[in-house]
């Protein structure tokens, strides 16, 4: 069952992020990608097998929606997000933007942990919501000094 959730949820993330009219350019979408990405492997990683405070399932379907959540879908809603957050640049669309992506993915890892995919043990949601927001945080951080980066090397460019 889980397999095929994630498996679904991933064809159903990766359709809205083809499908959507993008704010970001190719370079930034991949940059965000790639970020959360790196991020959210080394958190895990630590979260998981340094600090033992999830545990996570060894059989292989379960596993294997594990790695589609984590490396896929998580990545991909952080472009969408992104993308939802450059459409409309005030503080009450980006507020509202990012607590529907937190309220989504927290909603992703409870079925994770209903489905027995992982289990806590000294970790529960409220800590998730806060990695998700710091997470949040620190990609829209960098993704703005990587904009105005792009940015300067521009003008650079044009002289």
């Amino acid at each position: 069952m889980g397999l095929s959730f994630f498996v679904f949820l991933s064809f159903l993330v990766i359709t809205l992020f083809v499908t959507m009219k993008k704010s970001l350019s190719v370079v930034e979408n991949t940059f965000v990608y790639l970020l959360v990405l790196v991020i959210n492997i080394n958190a895990t990683w630590i979260i998981n097998e340094e600090l033992k405070l999830v545990d996570v399932t060894e059989e292989t379907a379960p596993y294997i929606g594990f790695l589609l959540e984590r490396s896929l879908i998580i990545p991909l809603l952080y472009v969408i997000t992104f993308n939802y957050f450059y459409r409309k640049i005030t503080p009450r669309a980006i507020t509202l933007t990012g607590f529907i992506f937190l309220i989504f993915t927290l909603l992703f890892r409870k079925f994770s942990n209903m489905l027995n995919i992982y289990h806590y043990k000294h970790w529960n949601l409220f800590y998730e919501a806060l990695y998700i927001l710091g997470v949040l945080f620190i990609t829209f951080v960098l993704h703005k000094g990587f904009r105005n980066l792009m940015r300067r090397e521009k003008e650079g460019a044009l002289r």
